[in-house]
């Protein structure tokens, strides 16, 4: 009688152990790999500079705007400005509408700054994931005799990061 209580235990105990496999038949497996390319991805605007009215006397004159830039935590990133659309030579100039006539002007990263060159980068930052405003300083130049109107002109920033 022992020795079936035991048969029976270890019958039961194989059935146990192989039913999974032998009710399943066979198994076979896949990979499946999990990827994410995180980007750094940056947007910029810009406030326009306003000189407002400028009295014909040759005086310099001064107005300002920004360069916002937005760029994920870490992202280093430079600013440059084109020469705008009227410039000639190392100089940005703003065009009369009617008379072609030139009005000079120069743009800076500070009211004391130096110049920001042309096409150079000229600010640099990190991003901290939010918006960050870049002052630029506009100056016109002693322009001496040159016609009333508007003058205008369209300078591009370029953010490379």
């Amino acid at each position: 009688m022992k020795n079936k209580l035991f048969y029976s235990i270890v019958l039961l105990v194989f059935s146990l152990l192989f039913l999974p496999a032998v009710v399943m038949g066979a198994t076979v497996t896949a990979t499946l790999n999990v990827q994410a390319n995180l980007i750094a991805a940056c947007t910029v605007t810009s406030s326009n500079i306003d000189f407002g009215d400028i009295p014909n006397d040759g005086n310099e004159k001064w107005g300002t705007g920004d360069v916002s830039v937005n760029c994920p935590y870490g992202v280093a990133y430079t600013i440059s400005l084109n020469g705008g659309l009227h410039q000639a030579g190392s100089r940005r100039q703003m065009l009369h509408s009617g008379s072609g006539a030139v009005l000079p002007y120069e743009l800076l990263g500070s009211i004391s700054g130096p110049f920001l060159g042309i096409d150079l980068p000229a600010l640099t930052d990190t991003g901290n994931g939010s918006s960050q405003p870049h002052a630029i300083w506009g100056q016109t130049f002693s322009f001496g005799s040159v016609p009333l109107g508007i003058y205008t002109d369209t300078v591009t920033a370029t953010v490379a990061y």
